[in-house]
């Protein structure tokens, strides 16, 4: 009696895989970039190879304020007061 045994390929994928974590910048600016025209969010979602539903979680997330960009720094100058000023507050 002979036995055959059926082989299998198995391919093992190392690397960057599973789910991309996107920063609320990424999110804000895929939403925005989706806010043309009729066909927008699937224009979007194929070009960066996500689902339409993830682009419409984030608008609900944006719009009830759940998501927002990080606050910006914002350079700050300081200018002597000029002299009519100082001088009141000296008083």
């Amino acid at each position: 009696m002979v036995c055959t045994v059926a082989v299998q390929r198995i391919e093992v994928i190392t690397g960057a895989g599973g789910r991309r974590t996107y920063s609320a910048e990424e999110k804000i600016r895929l939403v925005g970039e989706a806010r043309g025209g009729r066909g927008a969010v699937a224009a979007v979602a194929r070009r960066y190879g996500i689902y339409t539903s993830l682009i419409y979680r984030w608008r609900r997330q944006l719009q009830s304020g759940e998501l927002a960009a990080p606050a910006a720094f914002v350079p700050v100058h300081v200018l002597e007061a000029p002299p009519s000023c100082a001088s009141a507050w000296k008083q």
